[in-house]
């Protein structure tokens, strides 16, 4: 399956389907993620282990995803935020 078939059947499956307010609430707990302050946003691991936190609150089954479903995931997560972030 071509890539953007992938992310377009994940968009439609998973995706779509978040409240992008919750979405960003659960981001903002993890201040590993956002607040450039502290020391852990500059630390790969915490801001992975933060990423992950956020990611499997949406998604349970995360990680018996396979890599390359978690890294469209991902990138769905962030352009999710991204249109988000012009409205």
């Amino acid at each position: 399956m071509p890539m953007s078939q992938a992310r377009a059947t994940l968009w439609e499956k998973e995706v779509g389907k978040l409240d992008t307010e919750e979405l960003i609430s659960a981001i903002e707990k993890q201040p590993a993620i956002w607040n450039s302050a502290i020391n852990e946003y500059s630390d790969k691991i915490a801001k992975r282990n933060a990423w992950s936190n956020v990611i499997t609150g949406f998604f349970a089954d995360f990680a018996e995803k396979s890599p390359e479903d978690k890294r469209v995931l991902g990138k769905c997560l962030l352009l999710l935020l991204f249109v988000y972030s012009f409205n």
